[in-house]
């Protein structure tokens, strides 16, 4: 078979390439939902982000333009370079 990525030499590499596929790092909010990661830095932030957890500060970026949805009660961007591209792509 046809492989898409290039061999490497570096153990490190090769276990974020073998991680980002088997995805070996697991949470599970509630008994029906088991999402796994392929990193410990991508679990944390999925938990800081969805569910505010190791977050001291929460700020969400707030959007005010009276046409659009995002701009809605209750809707936040959480990261600020999710609000600019929204901005770019949607004006």
């Amino acid at each position: 078979p046809k492989y898409s990525y290039k061999p490497t030499r570096l153990k490190c590499n090769y276990n974020i390439y073998v991680n980002s596929y088997l995805k070996p790092f697991k949470y599970k909010a509630n008994l029906y939902t088991n999402i796994q990661f392929g990193s410990i830095a991508c679990l944390l932030r999925h938990k800081r982000e969805s569910y505010r957890i190791y977050s001291y500060s929460f700020k969400p970026y707030l959007y005010t333009h009276k046409d659009c949805k995002q701009s809605a009660l209750g809707n936040k961007f959480l990261r600020r370079y999710n609000l600019l591209g929204h901005i770019k792509r949607a004006y």
